[in-house]
């Protein structure tokens, strides 16, 4: 899914056995299970730091840009021992080690009711420590046109084209 993917959710969106659950819109919420089993049921790992636990809730995968990442493994059901697999399994996320020299990126995009989204990345070495930076946007207003009819069903002379309002993030 390189090329396309801007979000560890984004590229699982497609692997068989995981599914996605958004909460709303472009940006929100969104909720990974394996083989049919909720949330609750499965563990995320960052570099083999568990981010998932009971008190925390589950992770919001579209929180974490793909640029940071080198490697997604997904263990369905039974997982490595050091991960205490729940039913579901584990997602594994693994970043990228920091390169020697500086590199950077950016992508810009817009689209459909002036939704826009920027996603910028910055990584390298300083001295013996080794950095990595990511921001994003997305925003959009999603104000569209559609017919209202005013709930005047047999009334045509009420009915005109309104604007979808609040739509907006």
């Amino acid at each position: 899914h390189e090329g396309t993917a801007t979000s560890a959710a984004d590229a699982l969106a497609h692997t068989p056995g995981v599914s996605l659950r958004h909460t709303g819109t472009l940006g929100s919420f969104t909720a990974l299970s394996l083989r049919g089993l909720g949330n609750n049921n499965v563990t995320v790992v960052l570099d083999d730091q568990p981010l998932t636990s009971s008190t925390l809730g589950p992770v919001d995968l579209t929180l974490m840009p793909i640029e940071g990442l080198s490697q997604i493994e997904i263990y369905r059901g039974m997982a490595p021992a050091r991960f205490a697999s729940p039913l579901g399994g584990v997602v594994r996320l693994i970043t990228k080690a920091p390169t020697e020299k500086t590199e950077a990126s950016l992508d810009v995009g817009y689209g459909s009711w002036n939704t826009r989204t920027a996603h910028g990345s910055i990584t390298g070495k300083l001295g013996g420590w080794g950095y990595m930076l990511h921001a994003s946007y997305q925003g959009t207003t999603g104000n569209y046109g559609f017919y209202n009819d005013q709930e005047t069903l047999y009334v045509k002379k009420d009915d005109h084209i309104d604007t979808r309002q609040n739509n907006a993030f």
